[in-house]
């Protein structure tokens, strides 16, 4: 059986440009554009091949690239798009959390690995957020360290610095 191609194309944010893919009508990965990443997220996904397209021709990836737009101007709080997750029964689990985190509020990854009853596999928790394939819909952006450190982020730490100031700054607007 042949499956259709990943489709994919590129979103730039004010603050980096970002690699966003659809597979039968749903998101698979957005991820920050970093040399060579198609083909091991492609890989990641069953192996499936990924092809460059225009977003308007994938209503799935123009919908995502509306909401990202309304994200980076601070109209959006939440994300509404469907989401192909494939993965671990643990990852997904922690995926699951990190979209309970409320939009400009931050999480520690002890308070992750408390959430999904697992509160001694703080490391393992950290290696799933890492390994998130849809950045910034699933905020794993949100999720500092017990510290209060901003910890790392597959994006780099100027990336995530950014989206939390976004959204605090966005909560600050909003209450006051």
């Amino acid at each position: 059986m042949d499956e259709k191609p990943i489709a994919y194309s590129y979103y730039d944010s004010p603050c980096g440009r970002l690699v966003v893919g659809a597979a039968d009508g749903r998101i698979c990965f957005c991820d920050w554009q970093r040399q060579g990443l198609i083909g091991p997220m492609a890989k990641r996904l069953c192996n499936r091949t990924a092809v460059e397209v225009p977003p308007d021709s994938c209503p799935t990836i123009r919908e995502t690239f509306a909401q990202l737009k309304r994200y980076f101007e601070a109209s959006l709080r939440h994300f509404d798009l469907p989401l192909q997750l494939e993965d671990s029964d643990f990852r997904l689990l922690v995926w699951k959390a990190l979209m309970q985190i409320p939009y400009g509020k931050t999480r520690s990854y002890s308070d992750i690995a408390k959430a999904i009853g697992r509160p001694e596999a703080v490391r393992a928790v950290a290696n799933a957020i890492g390994a998130n394939p849809i950045s910034i819909i699933i905020p794993c952006h949100r999720v500092i360290t017990r510290s209060g450190a901003i910890g790392g982020y597959a994006g780099g730490a100027d990336k995530k610095r950014f989206l939390l100031e976004l959204e605090q700054a966005d909560s600050f607007r909003v209450l006051f």
